[in-house]
């Protein structure tokens, strides 16, 4: 019996690896050809940023150019809402969200973060194109302490000084900040951004076919002084005769601006005789000879 079950064996692995005939290795191939043709396509177009909607039977379906947004910078542990509906959420490691698979159509976004206040605006979709917006997030509580070290308002008061220095007056304004990448003029209630590169204008500068090297922010009071916020492109806290606020440089879908401060917090009228100071990664109020720290992230949870 066990050469006969091992002779059957035998007989069916000869079988099994007896090459194709001819005819057999044509059929296959015309089958594994007509699979390419029917879904190479489909593939590539999925790949290009195209999606399959409404699909009713095999002779109705809608394809649809999509496009993605990518939603920059806004810290661990924020939520991205599109429409609505949950979208992303982002880690410690990975503080940003992308999003793709979105009509071309303005969508509206929104990030909430704990203790931040609610970011949201609307954003337009290119197809075939990932959209990349940095919201400002802004602390729900902003705080300010009086300095008050005699070490460090002598390191402030030369900050100060070197930023008095390199301020350059015109007859279209004052220029207040000047690098290698941009300037920044203020006169009356107009901020004026010029990016000497356009290469270096961020994406919001720029369309399909070209990037803008200019930006103007009209603000609704005269303006003062004005700091890069946080030291980036996104945004700029301002110096406003009244108050102090933060404003976004990105207007699609509405240039966003909050007030943090009025004149009235720190105990003063207006700001007339003030000025800002960026030093060591914060920001300062100079007031007649006073400093004031200016505290815009949520206050640590003391364990």
């Amino acid at each position: 019996m066990e050469g006969i079950w091992v002779f059957g064996l035998r007989r069916s692995l000869e079988k099994m690896i007896r090459p194709m005939s001819k005819k057999k290795r044509m059929f296959m191939l015309a089958i594994l050809v007509l699979v390419f043709i029917c879904v190479g396509p489909l593939l590539l177009l999925l790949a290009s940023g195209y999606s399959f909607k409404d699909v009713v039977s095999l002779t109705k379906i809608s394809i649809l150019r999509t496009g993605g947004i990518y939603v920059a910078s806004v810290g661990s542990n924020a939520s991205v809402y599109i429409d609505n509906k949950l979208a992303g959420t982002s880690s410690f490691l990975d503080r940003s969200v992308l999003v793709q698979g979105l009509t071309t159509k303005q969508h509206t976004v929104r990030v909430e973060r704990p203790e931040y206040r609610t970011w949201e605006k609307k954003v337009g979709i290119s197809p075939n194109k990932v959209t990349q917006i940095y919201p400002v997030l802004i602390s729900k509580q902003v705080s300010f302490v009086s300095v008050k070290s005699s070490a460090d308002i002598s390191s402030l008061n030369k900050a100060y000084a070197k930023k008095v220095d390199l301020i350059i007056s015109t007859t279209t304004g004052d220029i207040i900040f000047d690098d290698s990448k941009i300037s920044l003029t203020i006169l009356k209630d107009n901020i004026n951004i010029i990016w000497k590169d356009t290469e270096d204008s961020p994406q919001y500068m720029c369309t399909l076919n070209n990037c803008e090297s200019e930006l103007n922010i009209t603000a609704s009071e005269q303006v003062l002084d004005a700091e890069l916020y946080k030291g980036s492109q996104s945004g700029l806290i301002v110096l406003g005769k009244d108050h102090i606020f933060i404003t976004e440089l990105d207007s699609r879908g509405g240039r966003i601006s909050i007030p943090v401060f009025s004149a009235s917090d720190f105990k003063i009228s207006n700001f007339n005789k003030s000025a800002l100071v960026s030093f060591k990664g914060s920001t300062y109020l100079k007031n007649s000879g006073n400093y004031y720290k200016l505290n815009l992230e949520p206050t640590p949870i003391s364990s």
